[in-house]
């Protein structure tokens, strides 16, 4: 294959393709012998995957559905690796996020300031939900560390950051 890959996942191995001319890019997951295992298409009812996260076999996905009026779905998707299958979905607007130890953390910039929500990665049931006063016009990046959660402003430079303590 003449193109270039983003790497999503080492274990298992994952990796999302360039859009194709007349076709849509894809996550391609693969068993440890290397045979194609699982293809998810990086378009769908879902929206367009533009970003994703490996975890306990399953790939969490940003998504976004855009329309002449606007997103018409825009938030976090979970697939399972082994099939394939859409497991849960949560309309998070753009949001940025991280998973860890089973936790799903999104951080939504909003016209009052950042919204956090903590998901069980398993089911996508909300557990928590926080609003911060800092307002940033982009979340670029999310990090969780203990109890810490560390947002990395997108879009410019400098890259400044907040810290929240989950309560």
């Amino acid at each position: 294959m003449d193109a270039e890959l983003d790497v999503v996942s080492a274990d298992p191995p994952t990796v999302r393709g360039p859009e194709a001319e007349g076709g849509l890019s894809a996550v391609l997951a693969f068993a440890p012998d290397g045979r194609l295992r699982t293809r998810i298409d990086a378009g769908g009812g879902y929206g367009r995957i533009h970003h994703a996260v490996v975890e306990d076999g399953r790939l969490f996905a940003v998504t976004a559905t855009e329309s002449g009026r606007g997103a018409l779905f825009s938030g976090v998707v979970a697939f399972d690796l082994a099939s394939g299958a859409e497991l849960w979905r949560k309309d998070a607007g753009d949001a940025a996020l991280d998973v860890t130890d089973g936790r799903v953390t999104m951080v939504r910039p909003g016209c009052n300031g950042d919204l956090m929500f903590g998901l069980d990665a398993a089911t996508g049931d909300e557990e928590d939900e926080q609003g911060f006063r800092d307002r940033w016009v982009t979340a670029g990046s999310v990090l969780t560390y203990q109890d810490l959660v560390i947002v990395v402003r997108g879009g410019g430079k400098p890259h400044p950051f907040s810290v929240y303590e989950r309560w």
